[in-house]
């Protein structure tokens, strides 16, 4: 029997309510989630995130009588009680900076105060790139004494300022370990950078303890506040570069040195010293912001430039939540509310979870994929109408398989792929789901009178894989650019399927991963040569990665692989495995890190890679014109758990933006959804 789907119409505009499971309206009314938030301004408000000339890029927890736990030292200090003492570092990130007046406001859970700095004529003119610290104890007392013999010709990029000199600066300085943070302040009392600290949003730690520091673990620039990537230490480099993952990892100060740009967060690590990857030189990589969504969960995000609506699933809540985009660069982007009582009601709400989201490429229609009511019954495929003032009507209502997990439109916008995981289904093991949309149009129809599609299912994905048992769960879907197939993923079987798309589709060829590697997300694109000089396809698979049987994780990888589009069932070259394990810097490394979806794409005669890795709440940018010599452009921290991505092209370069699933807080329930902007630039 047909499932029923009621309409809710709102003051002229219409806010879809499709009932997957043949529920009255007064049922699913009672589901309706109140949205308190429709305006996104800036993660916590009270957190400055504009840009800084002067940044916090560390300080000293330890007390007086401790060591930096474990085996932890100092470059500078050495392994020392104290820790050289009360002491904070800073970096100025703007050129000919004048620090005159400026003012450090710090607190913690009992005690606050403030330093000013001099009208001396040392503060007038600071390079960028530069370090600050400042010390309460001389060196006779475990400190360092005031030096500020600035060298830039014989690269002494270090000043020191103690206490005991008034000359420089003038008031009190107390550093802790109990929730001590930041703030600066311009000549003029602005606040310019601040506060950070335990409390800040980019925080990712437990808390300082007394033998543990504090620092930044990105590149020091202009864009580093309160959101950025801060952790407690068990080891400091006072006066020099911060270090993190087991020293792995560097900041980079040559882009401020250099003078070549000082106004965007740069990519924030240097390359691994026994990764294999070389470090790109011609491209930055920066978070330009992340925003907290009103309803808990963003998974999968798109963009419609015609509407300027940017919209993800969120399975939360059971909605299709849309954003007007006001801005792009700087990002903009304003909440749609969902309560039918408001005047701008203009979300779309479906009773079951939606999974993902697709949209036409040069019409304006979303093209969602939907749950049935349990793991044995059907999804579907429904698309929506985006204009105004038909938004909300039905374009497409399709069933297709069970657990519809992803769904993507062909670049000619001719096909849309659904793959049906089957997740936990103790019968299916999963199917594509292949619909000729050719013809569609985003006019809104009656729901008896949605576009007819013409379906083609794959449902032997067993025998096609040699698996004679276990699921299949096919999970992520991708376009060849120029529509000749469509890939698929199938996480369980640790493969990729390829369907053809000339002529009436069939099943074409397969490649195999390395046992748990459980592929998620992937991407395909055209005229990448061999070893030999062909061209062909580079394929980007993101390996989530599964423990094996003693204990040891598998995948955790990102793998970059050349077929030839003509002989599907031909050789498949690995032009590079890329563990991304020592690259973010977690507890340990078995821990897991989740690369959950990547992103193929060209920008500037380059090819670059983009992954997302959920667990580790970091976007890896690499530029990968030549596969087997993959170059790290730069990883930045994205919101929590980042499971899909959309691109726009801009002027000033890629735009990426992400849909952050939020943490799991096992008291609290689910953590706040998010939404990040992260643009890849030339320099």
């Amino acid at each position: 029997m047909k499932q029923k789907s009621n309409w809710l119409f709102t003051g002229g505009i219409m806010a879809v309510l499709l009932t997957i499971m043949a529920c009255s309206k007064k049922e699913a009314q009672t589901q309706k989630p109140q949205v308190q938030q429709t305006v996104l301004p800036a993660n916590h408000a009270d957190v400055f995130t504009g840009k800084s000339p002067l940044i916090l890029n560390e300080y000293n927890g330890v007390s007086d009588s401790e060591l930096l736990e474990g085996e932890g030292e100092d470059t500078y200090f050495g392994q020392v009680e104290g820790n050289g003492g009360d002491w904070i570092e800073l970096v100025v990130t703007k050129n000919h900076f004048d620090a005159r007046g400026f003012v450090l406001k710090w607190e913690d859970e009992s005690e606050s105060g403030q330093l000013v700095f001099s009208q001396d004529t040392f503060w007038a003119d600071l390079p960028a790139g530069c370090i600050i610290t400042i010390t309460v104890n001389n060196k006779t007392n475990g400190g360092r004494d005031t030096d500020l013999t600035l060298n830039q010709e014989s690269g002494d990029w270090w000043a020191n300022i103690c206490l005991t000199d008034e000359t420089y600066i003038s008031g009190d300085l107390e550093v802790t370990h109990k929730n001590w943070n930041l703030t600066i302040l311009d000549a003029e009392g602005q606040t310019v950078f601040g506060p950070v600290g335990e409390n800040a949003p980019g925080y990712t730690g437990s808390g300082v303890n007394s033998r543990e520091a504090f620092k930044l673990q990105e590149g020091p620039t202009v864009s580093v506040n309160g959101e950025s990537s801060y952790d407690d230490t068990e080891s400091t480099t006072f006066g020099g570069p911060n270090t993190w993952a087991g020293e792995e990892m560097v900041q980079d100060f040559e882009l401020l040195r250099t003078g070549k740009k000082t106004d965007t967060e740069s990519s924030d690590e240097k390359p691994l010293k026994e990764g294999g990857l070389e470090r790109s030189s011609r491209f930055f990589f920066e978070k330009l912001k992340t925003f907290d969504v009103p309803g808990l969960n963003a998974e999968i995000p798109q963009y419609c430039a015609s509407e300027k609506l940017l919209m993800t699933t969120n399975p939360m809540w059971k909605t299709l939540d849309l954003f007007e985009v006001d801005s792009l660069l700087p990002p903009q982007i304003r909440a749609l509310d969902f309560d039918e009582d408001e005047p701008e009601a203009q979300g779309l709400w479906t009773v079951s979870e939606p999974t993902s989201v697709a949209v036409h490429p040069s019409q304006p229609i979303a093209f969602v994929s939907v749950l049935g009511e349990s793991i044995t019954k059907s999804g579907r495929l429904i698309a929506f109408d985006l204009r105004k003032p038909t938004r909300g009507g039905f374009v497409l209502d399709f069933q297709v398989g069970i657990h519809p997990d992803s769904v993507a439109v062909s670049p000619d916008g001719k096909w849309a792929v659904v793959a049906c995981e089957a997740q936990g289904h103790p019968d299916t093991v999963g199917s594509v789901w292949v619909l000729d949309i050719a013809g569609i149009t985003a006019e809104a129809r009656s729901y008896k009178e949605t576009f007819k599609p013409k379906v083609y299912v794959f449902d032997n994905l067993r025998k096609v894989l040699d698996t004679p048992n276990g699921e299949i769960e096919p999970e992520y879907v991708t376009f060849d650019p120029l529509n000749r197939f469509v890939a698929v993923s199938c996480q369980e079987n640790d493969a990729v399927v390829f369907i053809s798309l000339n002529g009436e589709p069939k099943l074409e060829g397969q490649v195999f991963l390395p046992w748990g590697s459980e592929p998620d997300g992937i991407s395909i694109i055209n005229d990448v040569p061999n070893d030999e000089g062909k061209n062909g396809c580079l394929l980007a698979v993101a390996e989530e990665g599964k423990f094996d049987r003693y204990g040891n994780m598998r995948g955790q990888t990102i793998s970059h692989i050349w077929f030839d589009p003509n002989d599907m069932t031909g050789v498949f070259q690995v032009m590079n495995r890329i563990d991304i394990r020592p690259l973010i810097d977690l507890d340990s490394l078995n821990d897991r890190r989740d690369p959950e979806n990547i992103m193929l794409t060209r920008f500037k005669d380059r090819i670059i890679s983009l992954t997302l890795v959920e667990r580790g709440d970091r976007l890896i940018a690499l530029d990968v014109t030549h596969p087997k010599k993959p170059e790290l452009i730069g990883i930045v921290r994205a919101g929590d758990r980042p499971e899909g991505v959309t691109l726009v092209r801009t002027e000033q370069g890629l735009l990426f933006i992400t849909g952050d699933e939020g943490d799991d807080e096992p008291y609290d329930g689910p953590g706040p959804g998010e939404i990040t902007f992260a643009l890849l630039s030339e320099k």
